[in-house]
């Protein structure tokens, strides 16, 4: 994604500085409709940018540490990657 089709996409979330919405297209590999869903949610937002990550089926996206069958275990609360210690912000299987 280009300097400008960030500043583009950021042009929908005036109220984030664009340094703000382009570290999160950053943290979701530059996914649009997962970075929509992190930008409609202040919390998110703010914990992403303030070193936040994603897991997406078991798979931190900030250092690629994978849960296995612990990601989808009710009993096991993971709020923190094991490797960074970034808060894992969004929590999504594979096919979403």
């Amino acid at each position: 994604m280009t300097k400008s089709q960030i500043e583009k996409f950021a042009v929908g979330y005036s109220s984030y500085p664009t340094d703000c919405v382009e570290e999160v297209l950053k943290v979701t590999n530059f996914d649009e409709d997962v970075a929509r869903e992190i930008l409609d949610d202040k919390e998110k937002t703010l914990a992403i940018w303030q070193n936040g990550t994603i897991m997406i089926d078991g798979v931190t996206l900030c250092c690629g540490y994978d849960f296995a069958e612990d990601a989808f275990s009710k009993k096991i609360n993971i709020g923190y990657c094991p490797i960074c210690g970034r808060k894992i912000v969004i929590k999504k299987p594979m096919n979403e």
